[in-house]
Protein backbone atom coordinates (compact mmCIF):
# COMPACT_ATOMS: atom_id res chain seq x y z
CA UNK A 1 0.00 0.00 0.00
CA UNK A 2 1.15 3.57 -0.51
CA UNK A 3 2.07 5.83 2.38
CA UNK A 4 -0.91 7.46 4.07
CA UNK A 5 -0.43 10.67 6.02
CA UNK A 6 -1.34 10.57 9.71
CA UNK A 7 -3.05 13.69 11.09
CA UNK A 8 -0.82 15.53 13.57
CA UNK A 9 -3.50 15.26 16.27
CA UNK A 10 -3.19 11.45 15.97
CA UNK A 11 0.62 11.13 16.09
CA UNK A 12 0.91 10.55 19.82
CA UNK A 13 -2.01 8.11 20.24
CA UNK A 14 -1.13 6.23 17.02
CA UNK A 15 2.47 5.58 18.04
CA UNK A 16 1.50 4.83 21.66
CA UNK A 17 -0.82 2.09 20.35
CA UNK A 18 1.76 0.92 17.84
CA UNK A 19 4.50 0.59 20.48
CA UNK A 20 2.21 -1.20 22.94
CA UNK A 21 1.44 -3.88 20.32
CA UNK A 22 4.88 -3.91 18.67
CA UNK A 23 6.20 -7.41 19.26
CA UNK A 24 9.55 -8.29 17.69
CA UNK A 25 10.50 -5.94 14.85
CA UNK A 26 13.73 -4.68 13.35
CA UNK A 27 14.15 -1.21 11.91
CA UNK A 28 16.32 0.27 9.17
CA UNK A 29 16.64 4.06 9.09
CA UNK A 30 17.55 6.02 5.97
CA UNK A 31 17.65 9.80 5.73
CA UNK A 32 17.14 11.54 2.39
CA UNK A 33 17.29 15.29 1.95
CA UNK A 34 18.64 18.15 -0.13
CA UNK A 35 21.45 18.93 2.35
CA UNK A 36 22.38 15.33 3.13
CA UNK A 37 21.78 13.37 -0.02
CA UNK A 38 20.96 9.80 1.00
CA UNK A 39 22.40 8.32 4.21
CA UNK A 40 22.04 5.03 6.04
CA UNK A 41 21.51 5.78 9.72
CA UNK A 42 20.89 2.29 11.12
CA UNK A 43 20.45 -1.29 9.92
CA UNK A 44 18.65 -4.25 11.51
CA UNK A 45 18.23 -2.65 14.94
CA UNK A 46 15.83 -4.36 17.35
CA UNK A 47 13.00 -1.85 17.66
CA UNK A 48 11.65 -1.04 21.12
CA UNK A 49 9.18 1.66 20.13
CA UNK A 50 8.21 4.77 18.21
CA UNK A 51 6.85 7.80 20.02
CA UNK A 52 5.86 11.39 19.54
CA UNK A 53 6.18 13.87 22.40
CA UNK A 54 3.73 16.69 21.73
CA UNK A 55 5.24 18.99 24.38
CA UNK A 56 8.82 18.76 23.05
CA UNK A 57 7.71 18.27 19.41
CA UNK A 58 10.06 15.30 19.00
CA UNK A 59 9.50 12.01 17.22
CA UNK A 60 11.69 9.26 18.68
CA UNK A 61 12.79 5.93 17.28
CA UNK A 62 13.90 3.79 20.20
CA UNK A 63 15.81 0.59 19.69
CA UNK A 64 18.54 -1.58 21.08
CA UNK A 65 21.56 0.75 21.44
CA UNK A 66 19.75 3.46 19.45
CA UNK A 67 17.68 6.56 20.03
CA UNK A 68 17.06 8.52 16.86
CA UNK A 69 15.26 11.80 17.59
CA UNK A 70 13.60 13.86 14.89
CA UNK A 71 13.04 17.45 16.00
CA UNK A 72 9.95 19.35 14.89
CA UNK A 73 8.43 16.88 12.42
CA UNK A 74 6.14 18.48 9.87
CA UNK A 75 4.58 15.36 8.34
CA UNK A 76 4.36 11.69 9.26
CA UNK A 77 3.09 9.01 6.90
CA UNK A 78 2.86 5.24 7.26
CA UNK A 79 2.54 2.25 4.98
CA UNK A 80 0.08 0.15 6.92
CA UNK A 81 -2.48 -2.54 6.33
CA UNK A 82 -4.90 -3.30 9.15
CA UNK A 83 -2.65 -3.57 12.21
CA UNK A 84 0.63 -4.09 10.32
CA UNK A 85 2.93 -1.10 9.81
CA UNK A 86 5.61 -1.74 7.18
CA UNK A 87 7.26 1.66 7.03
CA UNK A 88 7.05 5.17 8.42
CA UNK A 89 8.29 8.36 6.81
CA UNK A 90 8.89 11.43 8.98
CA UNK A 91 9.67 14.78 7.36
CA UNK A 92 11.48 17.24 9.62
CA UNK A 93 11.41 21.04 9.49
CA UNK A 94 14.51 21.12 7.25
CA UNK A 95 12.73 18.94 4.67
CA UNK A 96 14.77 15.81 5.36
CA UNK A 97 12.87 12.52 5.03
CA UNK A 98 13.57 9.94 7.75
CA UNK A 99 12.47 6.60 6.30
CA UNK A 100 11.92 3.78 8.77
CA UNK A 101 11.55 0.30 7.29
CA UNK A 102 10.15 -2.26 9.73
CA UNK A 103 10.74 -5.98 9.30
CA UNK A 104 10.34 -9.14 11.28
CA UNK A 105 13.68 -10.30 12.66
CA UNK A 106 15.32 -13.19 10.87
CA UNK A 107 14.35 -16.55 12.24
CA UNK A 108 17.05 -19.15 12.32
CA UNK A 109 16.15 -22.79 12.00
CA UNK A 110 16.36 -24.78 15.23
CA UNK A 111 19.70 -26.37 16.01
CA UNK A 112 19.83 -30.11 15.42
CA UNK A 113 19.47 -32.16 18.55
CA UNK A 114 22.57 -34.06 19.56
CA UNK A 115 22.23 -37.77 18.99
CA UNK A 116 23.31 -40.26 21.48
Amino acid sequence: MPLAEIAKSQWQPFFDRFSAALGAKSVDIDIVGPRLGSQEEARHIALTGLSYDRKSDIFAVIGEDLEHNILHPTRISADRDLDVVRSVEVVDEAGDHHILTLTDPLSLPPLPRPSG
